[in-house]
């Protein structure tokens, strides 16, 4: 444990000047980078987390994931099936929810725009949507709730949540304690206590390294506890390591994502455990991002909304992402490109076609349901979506 030497003016300048880095840091990183996503779980708790580092894990999907000026764009591939899984629902003892995770995506985002598309597979019908959000949170600068930002997994820091001190948090700045951990590492911890029930409290903790030009999060925790003890603490934790310079600013290489949500059936009893997710690169910053990383084209059989309606049959269409603007929303803003072109994006190879359009759309709309309940415990709780939400990105 270091030395805590700051005065109290020196520990809030410390404060505001380490949030204007994670804003410098967010703002002009620029790579491009393919990922492998991999899966593992624990019996309990680790006691560090090397021993994670160094665990077996499954592989469930890949993909590219590309940051360049204000835009960002994550492809992931599923590695061969969505699944659907039961974990215990936030808030609610005893009670589970069915989850669908690793589903194939394609997302890019940037000032005032999301788009998002969903390739026809086991678990989806196929679909691609444009819509609008507010300028700041297209500037790579916050999380908006898509399944990009549900996903902590992205070396964007989506496991913030929002800014510590962002009107949106149920945290302010000055609920947040400075702490020198040594000599380049210092945490803000937050405590509050909430309404509920039944009530509880979250404790949330970021960490940062300082031995770069620029501080880096290398470290992101957050525990929930309920005074009535009904339910044991939910505890997630979220580190990035591995860092590259990327257009002079440090970048995490490899993320991993902590959380006690998950469990197992076994001879009728249900054994929980720890769900352990990573997310890793190779070769971010290898390769620079250009505009043609933000261009997609979609199969003729996609559906599309705010895109000025449904693609043509027998016609692929493709969408210059960095071209678009807010007012295009609602126009014909796809351009058809020659039958039998191929996809940017592969379909996966569980299509089911033979899936009645209308049960397939109806999963979709259960699956966005689940989506808005789960959003409304994240921002009590851990991270956005963390995992416990129904994700593209699992």
């Amino acid at each position: 444990m270091g030395q805590d030497t700051k005065t109290p003016s020196e520990k809030e300048a410390l404060k505001t000047a380490l949030v204007a880095s994670l804003r410098q840091v967010r703002a002009s990183a620029e790579f491009r980078a393919t990922y492998q996503r991999n899966d593992g779980t624990l019996k309990e708790w680790p006691e560090n987390i090397d021993s994670v580092r160094a665990m077996p894990m499954r592989n469930v999907a890949s993909g590219i994931y590309v940051k360049l000026g204000h835009y960002e764009r994550q492809r992931l591939i599923d590695a061969g099936d969505s699944i659907s899984e039961e974990i215990e629902f936030p808030g609610k003892a005893g009670q589970t929810v069915s989850v669908i995770r690793n589903l194939s995506s394609d997302e890019m985002r940037g000032p005032g725009l999301h788009f998002r598309y969903l390739p026809r597979q086991r678990h989806n019908s196929g679909n691609a949507s444009l819509s609008e959000i507010s300028d700041e949170a297209g500037r790579a600068g916050d999380c908006t709730g898509s399944f990009m930002e549900m996903s902590p997994l992205n070396p964007m820091m989506g496991c913030l949540e929002h800014f510590p001190g962002d009107p949106r948090s149920p945290f302010t700045l000055a609920d947040f304690a400075v702490e020198e951990l040594d000599d380049v590492r210092v945490s803000l911890t937050a405590v509050r206590h909430f309404d509920g029930s039944p009530p509880y409290g979250v404790e949330r903790s970021l960490v940062w390294r300082t031995d770069f030009d620029i501080p880096v999060i290398e470290q992101v925790a957050s525990v929930v506890t309920y005074d009535d003890e009904s339910r044991p603490p939910r505890r997630k934790e979220c580190w990035l390591s591995d860092f590259r310079k990327c257009n002079d600013v440090m970048i995490a290489s490899r993320i991993l994502l902590l959380s006690n949500d998950a469990f197992i059936m076994q001879d009728g009893e249900r054994l929980p455990r720890v769900r352990v997710r990573e997310w890793r690169s190779s070769d971010l910053g290898d390769v620079p991002p250009t505009p043609d990383d933000f261009i997609i084209t979609l199969p003729a059989d996609v559906m599309s909304g705010g895109m000025g309606g449904v693609a043509a049959s027998g016609e692929e269409r493709t969408i210059r992402f960095l071209e678009l603007t807010p007012e295009d929303l609602g126009t014909s803003i796809m351009e058809s490109v020659p039958a039998g072109a191929v996809s940017d994006l592969p379909r996966a190879a569980n299509n089911r076609r033979s899936w009645r359009l209308g049960v397939l759309l109806f999963g979709n709309v259960v699956v966005i349901t689940i989506v808005a309940l789960l959003r409304l415990w994240s921002k009590k709780g851990g991270f956005a979506g963390g995992g416990d939400a129904p994700s593209s990105t699992g």
